[in-house]
């Protein structure tokens, strides 16, 4: 079996909306606008203390701010970086290229009075030797690089990446020989887009409260265990060149499962629960490979309802 690149099943998903929605369109758009000119101007005060915020859970979600966007200054380190934001962001993959270890993470930047905010719309952070490099765009899968298969959930065919070596990391190399996103630009252009109208289905509706009762307590406990398993499983805290016994000591765990490939071993880390959540939120496994007993590339790979049968399909 043989992973493909390295992402999560929506990143090289073609015919995405490149969409925010947000409830305060213009709003939303001057804070991140006023978060990000003051950044790049230089403006305040780099002594001045700043008011403590209240603790917030490591590897929550994939959100930033535009207060956050300032911890991401090219030249500072990865975990200083990742610390600050809680270890937030969604990990991608990570290799040697040039002779460098490179990383790549998602984020989502959001307003912060809208935390929940609904976002289609993401960009990749990249690290080069453990230091934060700069923001792309996503890389998504070119026409010659799908195939089709029938989905039955959705009752059609589907567009899929075709099935690649764990060792591909094709994905990961197009976004460091990307061109850095100008993130004002970049801001000012999702939020040409006009907010989604919302519908209300009056009946969902009254479903919906007679169950909210069972349903929170259901999401809530779900909820804890996902963040649990997202912030154990955090493939950002490893690196490139880290041995078995390493890796196992950062996730606390052993493997799900292990195998060759080609010449390499490979080592899937994780959990096998699934939750009802959106794949940004819903926790991720790691798909690590190892040569001569040291990490060479590093996935995060769908975990989940079939998690395997996924695997297997994006996998050679």
């Amino acid at each position: 079996m043989t992973p493909t690149s390295s992402v999560d099943r929506l990143t090289f998903m073609p015919g995405h909306s490149k969409r925010i929605f947000f409830r305060r369109g213009r709003l939303v758009w001057l804070s991140i606008a006023a978060g990000l000119m003051a950044l790049l101007a230089g403006c305040g005060d780099s002594s001045e203390e700043k008011p403590k915020k209240d603790p917030v859970p490591a590897s929550k979600n994939d959100f930033l701010t535009p207060a956050d966007i300032e911890y991401f200054h090219p030249g500072r380190s990865k975990s200083d970086v990742l610390r600050d934001v809680q270890w937030r962001g969604n990990f991608q993959s990570a290799t040697t290229y040039e002779s460098q270890s490179v990383y790549t993470m998602t984020f989502m930047v959001a307003p912060e009075e809208e935390p929940d905010a609904v976002a289609e719309e993401r960009l990749l952070a990249v690290f080069i030797d453990d230091e934060f490099s700069k923001f792309v765009e996503m890389q998504y899968a070119r026409e010659d690089e799908l195939v089709e298969r029938y989905n039955p959930a959705y009752q059609q065919h589907m567009k899929y990446l075709k099935p690649m070596n764990m060792a591909d990391c094709r994905f990961l190399i197009r976004a460091v020989e990307s061109p850095a996103v100008d993130m004002i630009e970049w801001a000012k252009n999702v939020m040409k887009e006009p907010p989604a109208r919302k519908h209300i289905d009056w009946g969902l509706t009254a479903v919906f409260v007679v169950l909210k009762p069972a349903l929170d307590a259901k999401w809530a406990r779900e909820g804890r265990i996902n963040l649990a398993l997202r912030d154990q499983f955090n493939a950002a805290r490893l690196s490139i060149g880290m041995t078995e016994q390493e890796v196992e000591s950062v996730f606390g765990a052993k493997p799900l499962e292990s195998g060759k490939a080609g010449a390499s071993i490979y080592k899937i880390y994780g959990s096998n629960e699934s939750f009802d959540l959106r794949a940004p939120l819903h926790f991720a496994n790691v798909l690590v490979l190892f040569d001569e007993g040291k990490v060479n590339v590093i996935h995060g790979v769908p975990a989940g309802y079939e998690w395997r049968r996924t695997l297997g399909e994006r996998f050679l």
